[in-house]
């Protein structure tokens, strides 16, 4: 359509030269005129949006992209989730991390393992201890774990001091095959072996920073196709890369974190350029004990679910990788108070938007951080 169109354009173009009456300020309008509008074509998206929705780790997923449509995309998509899953899923018995968790002996990981287990550790360091993957027998304890646990009616702090001896990162570490600890920040090597060391009672949970990972797993396999504009969300998560059709970037909005929520209502509106988002948040999973809310947001190093004043209620962090976004989002919401969440933040130069509450007024505020005012909107 486009070829047709400067054909006839420049056919006018022509007949007006060869005019006797020749007015070369037209010409030069016309050529001017079309160069900008050509110019504008192009300056926008080709390609229509594609859609892929599927359902993935116990949760939803959903893809657009900007290009030719290709249905093969969510055949390997799904094929590349369920390998992670095959690996990192605590749901699945004959997962990695189950084998992992049902031996106390060292055991051989994957490069899906290696690379969540060494973020995870990375982000227990600087979070000091905040975000912590071996929380696990923590989260079976209060019920939210995946063993079908009962919702306790009794809090037994005896109990709770015995199963803290089994938590804590700094006791676990990843060796090669001559029995060297690696080190965390080294990149996986396919050509090597890698093997999980942990003592005895120790137990994995990756949920807070497996989808995160997945995204950037989906993100890369998009990348090295050549599929350059897309957004992907799974379970709440997002990584945006380049723009929409609308030649912008992608907006995400940022739910509102209420209670008994019947519909969505958004907080917030935030522009991704290039980036990923997680949002973590005590709003949904919950339940009560005595009248008492139990939040599903544990702090590794009390036992307890927050009951700090204020209490943060969502955390939403932006990053380059959803995995850094997703580990840091729970790793807010797991520290022991506010003022400890806002050291983490600026300590790391976290992009961060929180909504917290004043228990006693039940009055609602919002933090958002200097680094991240460009890209969001309150609304």
């Amino acid at each position: 359509m486009t070829g047709e169109f400067l054909k006839k354009m420049f056919h006018l173009m022509i007949l007006e030269v060869n005019s006797p009456s020749v007015n070369f300020k037209k010409v030069l309008r016309i050529l001017l005129g079309t160069f900008f509008l050509v110019l504008g074509i192009s300056g926008c998206n080709k390609f229509n949006t594609n859609e892929i929705k599927g359902y993935a780790q116990g949760t939803t997923y959903s893809i657009k992209y900007l290009g030719k449509p290709d249905y093969n995309l969510k055949l390997s998509i799904d094929s590349m989730l369920s390998e992670i899953d095959s690996s990192l899923s605590t749901y699945k018995s004959f997962s990695l991390v189950s084998r992992v968790n049902n031996t106390d002996s060292v055991y051989q990981i994957d490069e899906h393992f290696y690379a969540v287990l060494s973020k995870s550790l990375e982000i227990y360091k600087t979070s000091n201890g905040s975000f912590d993957p071996t929380i696990k027998p923590l989260i079976d304890f209060w019920g939210f774990g995946d063993e079908k646990t009962q919702e306790i009616q009794y809090i037994d702090s005896l109990a709770i001091l015995k199963i803290l001896e089994q938590i804590g990162s700094d006791k676990v570490k990843i060796i090669d095959n001559f029995g060297k600890s690696v080190d965390i920040l080294e990149k996986y090597d396919s050509k090597k072996e890698y093997f999980f060391s942990k003592p005895k009672g120790i137990k994995l949970d990756f949920n807070a920073i497996a989808q995160g990972y997945s995204i950037d797993v989906i993100a890369a396999f998009f990348l090295n196709k050549g599929i350059t504009n897309f957004m992907i969300e799974l379970g709440g998560e997002v990584r945006a890369n380049g723009k929409n059709q609308q030649n912008q970037l992608w907006k995400i909005g940022i739910d509102k974190p209420e209670m008994n929520q019947n519909k969505r209502a958004l907080k917030a509106i935030l522009s991704l350029d290039n980036r990923s988002v997680a949002t973590s948040g005590n709003y949904r999973k919950y339940y009560f004990t005595k009248g008492k809310p139990i939040f599903h947001t544990l702090n590794p190093k009390t036992g307890f679910p927050i009951y700090s004043n204020p209490i943060i209620l969502s955390a939403t962090v932006v990053a380059n990788d959803c995995i850094s976004a997703d580990g840091y989002a729970t790793a807010i919401m797991s520290a022991e108070n506010m003022n400890m969440a806002l050291n983490m933040i600026n300590h790391n130069s976290i992009q961060a938007y929180l909504v917290y509450q004043d228990t006693i007024t039940k009055e609602i505020k919002s933090y958002l951080s200097e680094n991240l005012k460009l890209s969001l909107e309150e609304l």
